[in-house]
């Protein structure tokens, strides 16, 4: 077992490591803290004691590095939203995308409230999702050789989590037909 005098110092320098090369949430960010120490101590570099006084130190260090605006959630989820909103991820996939990264329900969903606000967003992220998979053509439009082509093409658009009266909307509006009427 190593001789470590101080859990507090320990545990700062090993903050300090990984937030410099990871961006977390406070409760992210907490688990992290929680398994490092149950690690050591299978690791047999803490001893039990060390593991009763390390929730204190844990809620020590959050509040640390959010008052250094280190851990700052808001920016954090503002920035995440936007990559995803680049991705042409679907109201849905962001929703639980954030749910996985934990940030807490109350934030996603004022950020996402938000972002509903903006005219035609739905459309955006439908017409995001068409791009990166390369479903329309050169000049924004899909071309249709026939009824199979479009069903695929909206069970492709419901399968992501959009809606599916606004992705026929979308596809007809943004359709050149050629052989048949849709």
């Amino acid at each position: 077992m190593e001789n470590i005098p101080s859990l507090y110092n320990y545990l700062e320098k090993y903050s300090i490591f990984y937030l410099s090369k990871y961006i977390v949430t406070k409760k992210k960010f907490e688990n992290i803290l929680n398994r490092k120490i149950h690690r050591d101590l299978l690791n047999k570099k803490l001893n039990y004691s060390h593991t009763t006084e390390s929730k204190k130190i844990i809620d020590k260090l959050v509040k640390k590095f959010i008052d250094l605006d280190i851990i700052n959630e808001e920016r954090q989820i503002a920035v995440r939203i936007e990559s995803l909103i680049l991705k042409g991820c679907s109201i849905k996939k962001i929703f639980y995308t954030l749910l996985k990264d934990s940030f807490s329900k109350e934030l996603i969903n004022n950020e996402i409230e938000k972002i509903k606000k903006k005219e035609n967003f739905e459309f955006i992220l439908i017409h995001n999702f068409c791009v990166k998979k390369k479903l329309m053509s050169n000049n924004n439009t899909f071309q249709f050789d026939d009824e199979n082509e479009y069903n695929k093409v909206l069970r492709k658009l419901i399968r992501e989590g959009f809606d599916i009266n606004l992705c026929k909307k979308f596809v007809n509006q943004t359709a050149e037909i050629k052989k048949i009427d849709i």
